[in-house]
């Protein structure tokens, strides 16, 4: 089944900064990012929520983080890039921390918070994925791209899994999720003056 997600995010005419941007770009990464864990639990992987639980998410949502980042980019300045990009991780962040706090144990007084977490999470992780990208048209990541999301995964997961997700990942969960996240920014992007009137949105609400 196809995901959907609104594809308005703004009134006609509406003034959009990079950072609103962004922030649109990281709620529809999150929203994605849960469907994916919900798509491999579904599927009989075994992922119960907890610590692990948000590993999955976690990694997940910076993989299509990175998705956005380079969806958009031809559409940015270097600086609107920057700008869009650090509103999202730091919108994502927040995200995080306010769903973790929700189910996992409070962090140790003095030492990072769940803000923290995810931030350190992604300085690590972006990197690794510097040399990747995709087809500016679809929205989906190249081969290398997508393997390598799977592989990251892959030791998150119990052992009895880890044999058959990469192929889940890479056949399924990502053509699925990078498809509805270009939508998503093909509509935030788009000058609202061109965009045709309809009463229903290609993507849904």
């Amino acid at each position: 089944m196809a995901i959907r997600l609104k594809s308005r995010w703004f009134r006609e005419g509406q003034q959009r900064s990079a950072s609103d941007r962004g922030g649109v770009a990281a709620v529809a990464s999150w929203r994605l990012a849960i469907e994916m864990v919900r798509s491999l639990q579904k599927a009989g992987y075994g992922i119960e929520v907890g610590p692990g639980y948000f590993q999955v998410l976690r990694e997940g949502a910076i993989f299509l983080a990175l998705v956005a980042d380079r969806l958009v980019h031809a559409r940015q300045s270097p600086e609107e890039r920057s700008e869009f990009t650090v509103a999202m991780v730091r919108h994502l962040a927040a995200t995080y921390a306010e769903s973790a706090s929700e189910w996992l144990p409070p962090r140790p007084a003095g030492g990072p918070d769940w803000v923290d977490d995810f931030l350190q999470a992604w300085n690590a992780v972006a990197p690794t994925y510097a040399d990747f990208g995709g087809d500016p048209v679809t929205g989906e990541p190249d081969l290398a791209f997508a393997r390598h999301f799977a592989w990251r995964l892959e030791p998150l997961l119990p052992e009895s899994d880890r044999v058959w997700v990469i192929d889940q990942v890479m056949t399924i969960e990502v053509p699925q999720a990078a498809q509805a996240l270009r939508r998503t920014l093909g509509g935030v992007f788009d000058d609202p003056a061109r965009r045709p009137r309809s009463g229903t949105a290609e993507t849904g609400d």
